[in-house]
Formats: structure tokens, C-alpha cells, sequence
């Protein structure tokens, strides 16, 4: 078994220890924690576990946090091969806009049109870190 739990709107933590192997301790005043546990396994965690899924397990996702400013996510991903890579990222709920910003949250003016379930797709050259923010 694999512990793994979701801070809301910060994403997945996975610990490699069984439930009997030690005690998990974490703290977070202000938000509820919610644990999954599942055996090894192929594929996704369910739809309801899963925050943000990637069509290229070679994307890399770094970070999934909260705006500084406003609200939706900011979602940080690297493409970890020599060659161009084309990503799908799917957030769990359709955000309408989504902008790419730069690591410091500035946007570039560069948006990016989701399809009706939220998805993006684009092309993510070599060794690249790319920052998203999905918003309203």
C-alpha cells in the first residue's frame, strides 16, 4: 500500500511505506487533508482523487499551488527529454482561461484556448519549465 493524500488546491503527496510501517504525521491548520490509499497499480488515480492529470508522464509537473494573486491554479511543468514534446494537462474542473505566466506569475501574454473539459494542449520544447495559470 501507498499512502498518498491531497492538500486542496496544492496537489498529491506519496509516501513510499505501507500504513502499518509507520505513522504519517502532517499538519496543516487551515485546510482538510484527504487520504488515499491504494495498492501499486497502471494508470490514474480515480477522477475524484486527481487534481491534474498529464497525457506525457516525460512532462514532468513541478508544482500546483495557488495564484499569489486572484484565484484558479498555477500549474509548473518540465519537459525532462531532448526533443519537443506535445502535452495534454487536464485540471479537474474546465477552467475558461487559461494564460501563460512566467515563474514569478507574470503573465506573457500568451494564452492558450481549453476545450470544453478544461484540457490544453501545446508543445513543450526540450528540458523547457513552462508556467500555467488556469482562472475565471
Amino acid at each position: 500500500m501507498r499512502p498518498s493524500f491531497e492538500v486542496p488546491a496544492f496537489g498529491y503527496i506519496s509516501h513510499p511505506l505501507s500504513t502499518s510501517d509507520a505513522k504519517l504525521e502532517f499538519t496543516l491548520d487551515d485546510y482538510a487533508v484527504h487520504f488515499v490509499v491504494t495498492d501499486i497499480h497502471q494508470g490514474l488515480l480515480p477522477l475524484s482523487a486527481t487534481l491534474l492529470s498529464s497525457s506525457e508522464a516525460t512532462f514532468h509537473i513541478r508544482s500546483i499551488k495557488l495564484p499569489e494573486d486572484g484565484d484558479g491554479l498555477i500549474v509548473r511543468g518540465e519537459n525532462i527529454t531532448d526533443s519537443d514534446v506535445w502535452v495534454t494537462l487536464t485540471p479537474w474542473r474546465a477552467y475558461p482561461f487559461v494564460e501563460v505566466v512566467t515563474m514569478d506569475e507574470v503573465p506573457t501574454g500568451g494564452q492558450l484556448a481549453p476545450e470544453s473539459n478544461g484540457a490544453i494542449r501545446f508543445k513543450a520544447g526540450p528540458h523547457r519549465i513552462l508556467t500555467f495559470w488556469f482562472h475565471d
